[in-house]
């Protein structure tokens, strides 16, 4: 809802009659793949590649045998 409203503030800013200095308006080309170089698609594919590798390290982080002794248990926290 909050993301929709910033969205909508964004576009009438940009479509009205005063825009801020260096705004650019939307364009569908730039959701075209095939208009994008190589460099910048290899790019993207690693730094996707990046966020999925960091994302799944933290969560196989708290994976173990025995979770109330893992390497997730915090030492002042016993039962």
């Amino acid at each position: 809802m909050i993301l929709g409203v910033f969205a909508v503030v964004a576009l009438v800013k940009v479509y009205g009659s005063h825009p801020p200095s260096g705004a650019m308006k939307p364009a569908a080309s730039w959701f075209d793949p095939t208009a994008m170089r190589f460099s910048d698609l290899v790019v993207a594919l690693l730094l996707a590649v990046f966020i999925y590798w960091g994302g799944s390290g933290v969560a196989v982080n708290e994976e173990s045998e025995n979770p109330a002794e893992g390497p997730g248990k915090r030492p002042w926290s016993r039962r």
